[in-house]
């Protein structure tokens, strides 16, 4: 009832438009884009003052009279002819695409295809851009251009402003195959369980963690934005699912296998050794078996947990509505787990089978089984041979991690595609990752703006999990009541121009204000505005309705400009100075990371002659908003990721109780992070949010088998290392092994998918189990061998017998 009243009266919270919450909150730069977003709601625009306050009086004294013009004559003779063409023209786009004809021989051009439409009326124009028509009639063309041209000549890209469209159409789509992968992990419980109930109960945990975890999100923490990166829990909580089924399975199993009669059961401890008679009972089963399964799925959880909940640290707005989600689903699996799945197991595992599930048992188990003892007999004893080469392999893939993320080829940020949204291998996205070579950007002319505003507070109290609640905006004041500090903002001002030395000579709105108190003022009937001292707000406002302003803030600028800003009320508030920078206009990380580093080298100097007045210093805002997220993106992920294995260290230590093992369980999961880091990069992939959030997600699943082994080897009793191996690949084995499987078949649908973040985390959960597991299983069992110095108790009557 408690997960169906969330998902009614807040469904709404579902957000699946793409890129939205892809931003920072509680940094400089998001507080500054924040508060110039809103600067135009709440500033008097300048032709609201300039022509609803002028009289008519003022406006025909000020008009000049025009000079006569000079005569001119023409030759009719020159119509029709064009300039010669020079080498700077073809900087220009529109001359490239004129070169078409010109540049290009018509005899070329001629037998290429050529297509003629009629159009009725200009309203009719855009019919293919938007609406349903056009995804119709994008993807059917599409579909045909993919399919006519394969062979010599294949497509590679395309662009028709439909990814987000399609996108939109996908992502649905793909959270169902989440639903295959559910089906097929739960068609593997089936066979292992044997028992209908105990698979439904599963298939309840998980859907019921899902289900409370977005009731509480919503209804008791109140938040109104959930992400479709949160729709990757799904794919999640599958193999977790797995994970704690399989694990309370086989520890129940081994102990009922131990519990035969005829089964020699040892129980060693450090006195002596007795025979216990077998215990048949139910309860005494599952009270043998729960200590063991329940202390590895307490820690294997509260780590996950404590990757997920660092992402709080971070930024950006995603990230951290997905470690909330993550970490509850999380939580609220393990209580169901402890609630429910011990009593489906005493009602299906403990008791008499029927003759069905006899039969089935030993067409299936039992060969596996017998298989399964054999094959983990030879490995635990080739494990302690080979140890040392097993450290040495730690060692090596460990340094060649580390290369490939430091050196070569490196951890990389998005540069022309700073959002992917589907598989790179989709024509839209490799247009959008080589837009560069087709948008003609190196010949642009356009600048990146820089914009310097004094007089408005930065928005520090907007939300850090919502993007739609952007804070209230403010005005500090400027302090402009003397000739002093309007020559210190001067100078502010043509510092900023000076950064561009094409307008180096551009006179600016505040050199003609300066110039207009000084001498013009006095000439006026009105002259209180004539002073080489104080000056009264109300002059700024009189000079605005003689020299207009431009408006503020724009997109981008051809040229310098500023003004003082006014409110609603026409009272001086605040005043810009927005200059064209140095750098290109592009998205392109490397370019915009250039441009803030410009504008740091001249922040000492603004703050210098800001005269203690508050200001914003950044770029336009979707450049801004762009970089602060690629910025913090890499440092607050791998923070997480520091975070996450120094409390989960602490963790470890507190459920073994034995340092030497925790240390060398930190050591092996540390190895498993570096090795997927680096196959990412071996990959191509680049650090974007989608792959922060699922970097963050294998981190939590890879603490998961080496701390299976870790805590299964801290509570076996057999007396020396080789024993102790082979003990644990016979239990926690067996759980990680059929872990690792379900989570592989889990990945596997989401191959499928269409969209980059399904698609990527299939691929993680298969990297991420493969590496986990030759870890778990071979890696850190070489290096408990090496580094314990563990001796034989009774070495002469103990002996590993290998089959």
């Amino acid at each position: 009832m408690f997960s169906f009243l969330g998902i009614y009266y807040h469904h709404k919270a579902f957000n699946l438009e793409p890129g939205e919450g892809f931003e920072t909150r509680g940094t400089e730069l998001a507080g500054q884009r924040l508060a110039l977003d809103q600067i135009e709601a709440h500033i008097t625009s300048p032709s609201g003052y300039f022509f609803d306050m002028r009289k008519k009086r003022e406006i025909i004294e000020n008009t000049t009279t025009e000079e006569p013009l000079e005569e001119s004559t023409y030759d009719y003779n020159d119509y029709g002819k064009e300039a010669e063409a020079v080498e700077e023209d073809l900087n220009d786009v529109c001359v490239q695409y004129y070169a078409i004809g010109e540049g290009i021989p018509y005899l070329t051009i001629d037998p290429m295809a050529k297509l003629i439409f009629e159009v009725s009326s200009i309203e009719e124009l855009n019919v293919y851009k938007t609406g349903e028509n056009a995804e119709k009639f994008y993807e059917t063309l599409l579909e045909k251009l993919e399919v006519n041209f394969t062979g010599a000549i294949t497509l590679k890209g395309a662009y028709f402003e439909q990814k987000l469209t399609l996108f939109r159409k996908s992502i649905l789509p793909d959270v169902l195959l989440g639903g295959v992968s559910l089906l097929l992990v739960l068609i593997c419980f089936l066979l292992y369980s044997r028992s209908f109930l105990f698979t439904g109960v599963i298939l309840a945990t998980v859907l019921l963690s899902l289900t409370t975890a977005y009731a509480i999100y919503t209804l008791i923490l109140a938040l109104k934005f959930f992400p479709f990166v949160n729709l990757l829990t799904l794919v999640l909580m599958v193999s977790i699912g797995a994970d704690d089924a399989f694990l309370l399975l086989v520890y129940l199993r081994e102990e009922k296998r131990l519990r035969k009669p005829g089964s020699q059961h040892f129980i060693l401890t450090s006195s002596n050794s007795s025979l216990e008679k077998p215990m048949v009972s139910r309860t005494e089963l599952l009270r043998a078996s729960l200590p063991h399964s329940l202390i590895s799925m307490f820690v294997t959880s509260s780590t996950t947990c404590i990757a997920f909940i660092s992402n709080l640290s971070s930024p950006v707005i995603v990230v951290r509505c997905f470690g909330i989600y993550a970490t509850l689903t999380i939580a609220i699996n393990y209580i169901l787990v402890l609630l429910l799945l011990p009593a489906a197991m005493s009602l299906t595992q403990c008791g008499p089978r029927n003759r069905y599930s006899n039969q089935l048992k030993r067409l299936l188990f039992e060969k596996t089984d017998g298989f399964y003892e054999k094959a983990a007999s030879r490995v635990s004893a080739w494990i302690f041979k080979l140890r040392y080469l097993g450290l040495f392999i730690t060692l090596l893939t460990a340094f060649v991690s580390l290369y490939a993320l430091l050196v070569h080829p490196g951890i990389q940020l998005p540069e022309s595609n700073p959002m992917q949204y589907l598989r790179s291998s989709h024509p839209y996205e490799w247009f959008d990752d080589h837009r560069p070579f087709f948008c003609f950007e190196k010949n642009r002319n356009l600048r990146h703006t820089i914009n310097y505003v004094r007089g408005i507070n930065p928005n520090h109290d907007s939300s850090s999990l919502n993007p739609f609640d952007e804070g209230v905006f403010s005005f500090s004041g400027v302090n402009l009541t003397t000739v002093q500090k309007v020559e210190e903002l001067q100078d502010s001002a043509h510092l900023l121009r000076d950064l561009n030395p094409d307008f180096a000579d551009r006179t600016m709105w505040i050199d003609e204000f300066l110039e207009y108190i000084g001498k013009n003022a006095c000439e006026d009937e009105d002259n209180t505005c004539c002073t080489n001292t104080t000056i009264d707000e109300g002059c700024f406002l009189k000079y605005a309705k003689r020299s207009f302003c431009q408006e503020f803030p724009l997109p981008f600028r051809y040229g310098p400009a500023d003004c003082p800003l006014f409110d609603k009320e026409k009272k001086l508030k605040a005043y810009f100075i927005s200059v064209p920078s140095q750098q290109r206009l592009s998205l392109a990380y490397s370019k915009t990371k250039a441009l803030f580093k410009e504008l740091h080298t001249v922040e000492e100097g603004i703050k210098a002659k800001s005269g203690g007045d508050v200001y914003l210093l950044l770029s336009e805002s979707h450049v801004t908003k762009m970089y602060d997220l690629l910025s913090k993106l890499l440092t607050s992920t791998m923070g997480s990721v520091l975070v996450s294995v120094a409390v989960s260290l602490v963790v470890i230590i507190a459920c073994t109780w034995d340092l030497s093992i925790s240390l060398l369980s930190i050591t092996a999961i540390g190895s498993v992070i570096l090795n997927t880091l680096a196959a990412v990069v071996w990959m191509g992939w680049r650090i974007n949010v989608v792959e922060a959030t699922i970097t963050v997600l294998s981190i939590g699943l890879s603490f998961d088998y080496t701390l299976h082994y870790a805590v299964a080897h801290r509570h076996a009793h057999d007396p020396c290392i080789e024993l102790r191996i082979r003990s644990c690949n016979n239990s926690a084995g067996r759980a990680v092994l059929a872990g690792a499987v379900t989570s592989i078949l889990a990945g596997l649908p989401m191959l499928s998918a269409r969209t980059n973040a399904f698609y990527q985390i299939g691929c993680f959960m298969i990297v991420i189990s493969l590496l986990s597991l030759v870890t778990g299983a071979f890696l850190f069992p070489s290096l408990l061998a090496v580094c314990l110095d563990l001796r034989c108790w009774r070495r002469k009557n103990v002996k590993i017998e290998v089959y």
